[in-house]
């Protein structure tokens, strides 16, 4: 459905106003994208997190929002790609982390129609929990604080996470190029930004970009930007890339076995020379930046398939970093368990919430928690089918 399908299905069915009221009275951030990535409709929630309005955001696509750092990654740009649930981490332009689920919604043909997206608004959140914690206080008020965080805010308990976090103390110091394996949801993106945080660029920029959620015909111009006039539809003074704009600091390229082919022989030369041409650009421009990368595939078999450069793949892995999955480091659900009040504990560490039979993530474990934050189960948290 494009925007223009919607608003004649509108126009059609009044009714369906009377159900948008009904989504604006939930305290959920609601999103509905077209299937050629517009927006359709957001809901109030979603002018107070991202501090845009909704007049700048309905009709315009939710990669031009992405490539401006309205939200990072995009949930909607996932969801259109892979033809599945997922369930993200994502950044606002203030700096805030939200968790977003995007939910493919298909058509007669099987074809996505739309993509919506939901996420708990996060001051209403802590009014709750701010409440919860008043109730806590006058039934227990000789409660243990909550213990601190260890290493980088990183929660965990298992000698597995342990030996990732030795290894990012040990190379976070080096210029070496840093390859994050594991699968989704696990944090490598949080390795990252510990990886950034406590090596010598610190000072300088992190710019992070998901090379999964950016179509193709656009990742060029998003990673080497453009000079003015390079192609019908560019900004008048040009754009710089993603590329210039790490310059000082690192560049996390997420996904980065989405990138093509002949795109990553342009990346290549930029890690190899240090410098690279914008698009439209007759001069080079030189950069000084630290290279990590992730993925959740394997490269090697890319590389054997013809569909990643070997040469390219050996320039990143310089120093390899893999993160093991929450279903092989069990005793890493408890802490995080640990950092809720008590009785969302016993709802996280009993509940039928981790009893899943596909591998639970970080990012799932997390949603977990906020549910029994805000939710009222009767005691219990539910039984939800995990994206």
């Amino acid at each position: 459905m494009n925007i223009t399908e919607y608003r004649t299905l509108c126009a059609q069915y009044p009714s369906l106003r009377s159900l948008f009221s009904v989504m604006e009275a939930l305290h959920d951030n609601i999103a509905i994208v077209g299937k050629d990535g517009i927006i359709l409709w957001v809901s109030s929630c979603f002018e107070r997190n991202y501090g845009i309005s909704r007049d700048e955001v309905v009709g315009r696509t939710t990669y031009e929002l992405e490539a401006e750092r309205v939200f990072t990654p995009s949930v909607a740009a996932l969801v259109l790609k892979t033809r599945r649930v997922v369930t993200l981490t994502e950044t606002s332009q203030s700096g805030q982390l939200n968790i977003v689920t995007g939910v493919p919604v298909y058509d007669q043909n099987g074809d996505i129609s739309l993509v919506v997206s939901y996420t708990v608004d996060p001051a209403y959140s802590l009014r709750l929990y701010d409440e919860y914690q008043n109730i806590l206080s006058a039934g227990a008020p000789h409660e243990e604080k909550n213990p601190p965080l260890p290493y980088g805010g990183v929660v965990y308990a298992s000698a597995a996470m342990q030996e990732v976090l030795e290894q990012v103390r040990k190379v976070a110091d080096l210029e070496t190029g840093i390859l994050i394996t594991g699968e989704f949801g696990v944090g490598k993106n949080v390795v990252a930004r510990l990886l950034h945080h406590a090596g010598q660029r610190s000072s300088g920029p992190l710019v992070e970009i998901n090379c999964a959620g950016i179509p193709d015909s656009l990742l060029e111009s998003e990673l080497f930007g453009y000079e003015s006039g390079s192609f019908t539809g560019a900004r008048q003074r040009g754009k710089p890339g993603r590329i210039e704009q790490a310059h000082g600091g690192t560049l996390f390229l997420d996904e980065v076995g989405e990138i093509p082919l002949p795109l990553q022989a342009k990346l290549l030369e930029v890690i190899q020379e240090k410098r690279f041409f914008k698009l439209g650009a007759h001069k080079p421009t030189h950069v000084d930046f630290r290279l990590v990368a992730a993925t959740n595939q394997d490269l090697r078999a890319l590389v054997r398939k013809k569909r990643f450069r070997s040469d390219l793949f050996f320039r990143l892995s310089t120093f390899p970093l893999t993160i093991p999955p929450l279903r092989d480091r069990r005793e890493d659900i408890s802490p995080p368990a640990g950092l809720l009040p008590a009785q969302d504990q016993r709802q996280v560490r009993h509940g039928q919430a981790l009893q899943h039979s596909r591998p639970a993530t970080p990012a799932c474990l997390h949603l977990a928690g906020e549910r029994a934050r805000i939710a009222k189960h009767r005691g219990t948290v539910r039984h939800h089918r995990r994206p």
